[in-house]
């Protein structure tokens, strides 16, 4: 794909994620890696388990009003969030996927469950491998999905409501179910949010997008996300109403964003960048299948968007790792970022309340420690708390209302 398409033009203020995207450059130093498991997921669950070093350990279900506000936190197999509970994730958290269990990693939140996961320019949210920097590959981990009550085009018919599982879940664990009658209903907010590697498969031919939002309404917001390296989709929305806005695809093995079932919700401020060799299709684009009249008909509106391809040849998934090419790092400026892997900077100043200077862009690229990251087992266990206070100061943000 030896060319640059762009459909019409761009303003994107996304400075918190192009100076990230190539964090597998191959630095390691060795470090001895403590996990803390805490065994009530319920509460604010930081308390005094945010261990001194190392990660905190989640598995299982998260079923009452949680908030992750330690340092970095290690999803051991699929955890969902269910029983209508709300999963708050604070700025500047990383949360990796385990790479070491017989069990592929995952992060699923169930319809009636919500994902509040609101980072800033300078402290973006990072879901990533556990694998260490410079062995990081697509498919580490399987990703990120929200599953909402909104309509779809088919499925299960329930007196004229249609439903679905996520492939991959048992069809018969309800945890897995999406689809309704609410087209106003949210599942989350999500901003300046990184999620990279994913794609890894629950059983054959099964895999996992990046991110995928299935049955979400209009309710929920999505803005400032960058996806990368998905061994699948980069983003794919099953039906629903849900929108997004400043948004980066780079790197997806599959299509860069896909959607079916009836999805129409509106997009602006979209760059998709290919790597030549190991993507698909920019957008694949589906009502049902074949089924071109089933209703609600597919109909998302997309404004403001870039496709970019690249003659740079890239290693998508192979028994060898190979290092992405150098991106700009916390000790380096933006503007040295390979233009080739990174999504490229503003063309315009952002809104007001959004970093604008280059070292804000830099330091929003600090996503993962530059450590090898032994299998994690638990050395500790404590009781979770709801006393103590979250453990960074965080800094305080405007909120923006984008462009709809």
């Amino acid at each position: 794909m030896n060319r640059k398409i762009q459909i019409c033009s761009l303003v994107l203020g996304i400075g918190a994620f192009g100076a990230g995207c190539g964090d597998d450059s191959g630095m390691t130093t060795t470090t001895t890696t403590t996990t803390t498991t805490l065994p009530d997921m319920g509460g604010v669950d930081q308390g005094d388990g945010c261990p001194a070093s190392g990660d905190v350990m989640v598995m299982g279900d998260i079923t009452t009003d949680t908030t992750w506000a330690c340092d970095s936190y290690l999803l051991v197999g699929k955890v969902f969030v269910t029983g209508n509970s709300t999963l708050t994730i604070e700025p500047g958290t990383t949360i990796y996927g385990d790479t070491d269990g017989s069990e592929v990693a995952a992060l699923i939140v169930s319809s009636g469950s919500q994902l509040e996961a609101i980072g800033t320019a300078a402290l973006p949210i990072v879901f990533t491998s556990g694998n260490a920097v410079g062995d990081r590959i697509t498919g580490d981990w399987a990703g990120v999905a929200l599953l909402g009550n909104a309509t779809l085009n088919n499925g299960t018919d329930t007196a004229g409501v249609f439903t679905d599982n996520l492939e991959g879940v048992d069809p018969t664990d309800a945890r897995g179910i999406y689809g309704g009658n609410n087209d106003a209903s949210s599942c989350g907010h999500l901003e300046y949010v990184r999620i990279e590697f994913g794609g890894d498969e629950f059983s054959t031919d099964n895999e996992l997008n990046g991110l995928t939002l299935a049955g979400c309404g209009s309710g929920t917001t999505l803005s400032y996300i960058q996806v990368h390296r998905g061994k699948d989709d980069g983003i794919e929305f099953f039906g629903g109403t849900a929108g997004m806005d400043h948004v980066v695809i780079s790197g997806a093995s599959d299509d860069s964003l896909d959607w079916d079932q009836g999805w129409r919700g509106n997009v602006q401020f979209l760059v998709v960048h290919q790597f030549e060799g190991i993507g698909d299709a920019g957008f694949e684009a589906d009502n049902y299948g074949s089924m071109e009249l089933a209703t609600p008909r597919s109909n998302p509106t997309i404004f403001n968007a870039t496709m970019i391809g690249t003659t740079t040849t890239r290693v998508a998934w192979s028994s060898v790792r190979a290092p992405a090419p150098p991106c700009a790092t916390s000790s380096s400026p933006a503007s040295a970022a390979s233009p080739s892997t990174c999504a490229p900077p503003p063309t315009t100043s952002p809104p007001s309340g959004r970093p604008t200077s280059p070292s804000s862009a830099a330091s929003s690229s600090a996503t993962a420690p530059t450590t090898t990251r032994p299998p994690c087992r638990p050395t500790t266990t404590t009781t979770a708390s709801s006393s103590r206070p979250p453990s960074r100061t965080l800094p305080g943000t405007t909120p923006w209302p984008p462009t709809r």
